[in-house]
């Protein structure tokens, strides 16, 4: 994931969408990499931390994804709604 060159948020948006379509292909613990690695470089992206959640949810990481959630609520309430409509309490 090298994203030298690209404009903020051009790579910011390729490493979210990576990630999304890794979980669209069922690949979530590849997902839940990708997403990591665009959050270490992109820590307030909500789209990021949105996969994330989803991803370690699906790699059974249930209590990490609850963390996540949390976080994604504070940035971005809608996508955290979506989110949590896929955790069950």
């Amino acid at each position: 994931m090298d994203d030298a060159g690209e404009g903020a948020g051009h790579g910011r948006d390729a490493a979210s969408n990576a990630g999304h379509a890794l979980l669209a292909a069922g690949r979530a613990a590849e997902a839940k990499e990708r997403f990591r690695g665009a959050l270490a470089v992109h820590p307030d992206d909500p789209q990021a931390r949105f996969g994330f959640v989803l991803a370690l949810f699906r790699t059974g990481e249930v209590d990490a994804a609850r963390r996540e959630l949390l976080a994604l609520r504070a940035a971005d309430p809608e996508l955290a709604a979506l989110a949590e409509r896929e955790i069950p309490p």
